[in-house]
């Protein structure tokens, strides 16, 4: 069992390697489900889902790592890099703060430590958003090569901060981002060239209602009149915008349709009451029209220059919209676009998991009974030519187009077991046996597997199963005949260690050896073989001992 884990474990590091990361996660699941207690399965899978975009199974699977072996420091870092990537910075130092104590030291967990404090401070992802929708001089320092490449070296490694004092511009920019207040004659904007994101509602009734703007940071007042005049406007925006969120929150959505276009008449250097408008389209079910307003605010935003953050926003109402349409292309473009804006744990989310449901939808487009059975028919043609490879690939195209019928999977495996794929022919008979319990044919082409492999405690047990459903199946009686035969053939032999050593891997082998009921029998057994017999007779023993002695693990002569 162990042994074949290892392999769907190492065809997951493949695959992984080629970036081939759903691929990866899946054969690691069948890794997981051959032995659930690995660590390292659950680690490897965390990585797969990480590289999907999947945060929320990435970290589950660091969480279960840790649970198995709480002194595997990389788990510790698969659980660090989940929560960073789900924005939640504080868990995520935690995490790896706990993996340090674990493994002091551990150079991995230092770097990711140093990156996710990076990031969580004022220096991190979000700066140039900040500064974008900050103060106008800072958009002017952006266009200033010098400054982005002081920012950026900074970005990089804060302890270059102190190269750069003698830059004016330097001890502004670390005043705003601490948030130690504005420069003198500097004011905080709201969403265009002058400013930032005001708070807008919810893209569905899924998502957080809209809360009330929080309180301004006051600034000082506008040293001329046009300065006072677009303040003025954009108050006044802002006022007739919380007027409709709470509309919007009272589910009246003509009249925060009204209030949000009062909003833009009043003041149009906002994209957010665009966004608000697409928000209500949305609640309505009118996706089309909440697409076309989000391109609006998408057009709007790169002209005055909005920060990434809300144009990110925009692709992302954008692809739920389109998401609910059934458009899949559509809504990964938009999410797509949306992360070059901006990186999101969620957007990356949205995304695998769009992907996965037109994925979805294309396999279930694919379904055709009738050409199922067609490439069946190839198949069994194939075969009989002694093609096998070609008879595989008929027999999986066959269930491309009918993935229901356990026929297809068992013929797939009797086919792979003549190319010596013997992971891969019972992972068919395990598919078939899992569609149709009572496929008579999966349980026989199973139990051949596993005495061709050695495992006779397991082909014993398959064939049992087979009988059970069918008494006079002739491949099923037979081969149960052959396997005993080999078990008593090899009880006077000497011990095959190969095939010892695969049983002990087996955890129903690990748990009746680890019985001490049964070590007490088996060391009776040595001191006096006459209790062999009696032991073999017992009811609740004799199976025991007749598994191991099937397995290998325990000769008799």
């Amino acid at each position: 069992m162990a042994e074949k884990a290892a392999e769907f474990k190492a065809k997951g590091n493949a695959f992984l390697g080629e970036g081939k990361f759903a691929e990866a996660a899946e054969a690691y699941t069948e890794a997981i489900a051959l032995d659930g207690s690995n660590h390292v399965f659950y680690s490897n899978r965390s990585a797969a889902y990480l590289s999907m975009g999947d945060a929320e199974k990435a970290l589950a699977d660091a969480d279960k790592c840790i649970e198995v072996n709480p002194s595997f420091a990389k788990g510790y870092g698969r659980k660090g890099a989940a929560l960073h990537k789900l924005g939640r910075p504080q868990d995520s130092v935690e995490a790896y703060e706990a993996g340090l104590k674990v493994a002091p030291g551990n150079a991995a967990l230092q770097e990711g430590l140093k990156a996710v404090q990076q990031d969580a401070g004022p220096f991190g992802s979000s700066m140039w958003a900040r500064l974008a929708m900050g103060p106008p001089k800072f958009r002017e320092y952006m266009g200033d090569p010098s400054y982005m490449a002081m920012m950026q070296a900074i970005q990089r490694d804060q302890s270059t901060l102190m190269n750069f004092q003698h830059d004016p511009r330097l001890m502004e920019t670390v005043t705003y981002l601490l948030g130690m207040g504005m420069p003198e004659g500097a004011e905080e904007g709201t969403g265009g060239a002058s400013g930032g994101a005001a708070s807008e509602p919810a893209a569905s009734s899924k998502e957080a209602e809209p809360e009330p703007e929080p309180e301004r940071v006051p600034t000082p007042e506008p040293a001329t009149e046009e300065e006072k005049e677009e303040r003025e406007r954009r108050r006044k925006g802002d006022a007739l915008k919380d007027e409709g969120n709470a509309a919007y929150k009272a589910k009246d959505f003509d009249e925060a349709l009204r209030l949000y276009d009062a909003a833009i008449e009043a003041y149009d250097g906002d994209v957010t009451y665009i966004l608000n408008k697409a928000s209500v389209r949305f609640a309505q079910k009118e996706y089309d029209a909440c697409i076309e307003l989000c391109r609006e605010a998408i057009d709007k935003g790169r002209d005055i220059m909005a920060p990434f953050d809300v144009i990110a926003k925009a692709f992302t109402r954008m692809g739920n919209a389109a998401l609910k349409k059934g458009d899949y292309d559509a809504a990964i473009e938009a999410y797509e676009s949306s992360l070059t804006e901006t990186d999101s744990g969620e957007v990356r989310t949205k995304l695998y998991k769009t992907r996965q449901i037109k994925k979805k939808k294309e396999t279930e487009a694919y379904y055709d009974d009738d050409k199922a059975a067609e490439a069946k028919e190839r198949g069994n043609a194939l075969f009989k030519a002694g093609d096998f490879r070609g008879a595989i690939e008929e027999y999986s195209e066959a269930i491309k187009r009918n993935p229901k019928s356990a026929v297809y999977y068992n013929n797939r495996a009797t086919a792979k077991t003549k190319m010596m794929d013997w992971v891969g022919a019972l992972a068919d008979c395990n598919k078939a046996i899992s569609i149709d319990p009572a496929y008579v044919k999966a349980y026989s082409r199973k139990g051949h597997i596993e005495t061709f492999t050695k495992e006779y405690h397991r082909a014993m047990e398959t064939y049992k199963q087979g009988l059970a459903l069918a008494p006079d199946d002739p491949e099923c009686r037979e081969g149960l005949q052959r396997v005993v035969m080999k078990i008593n053939a090899s009880a006077g032999e000497e011990v095959d260690k190969e095939r010892a050593s695969r049983a002990m891997s087996d955890p129903e082998i690990q748990r009746i050896m680890g019985d001490p009921m049964v070590q007490q029998a088996l060391r009776d057994m040595q001191t006096s073989p006459e209790y062999a017999t009696k032991a073999m007779m017992d009811p609740e023993m004799g199976p025991k001992i007749q598994k191991l002695i099937a397995a290998g693990v325990l000769q008799v002569k």
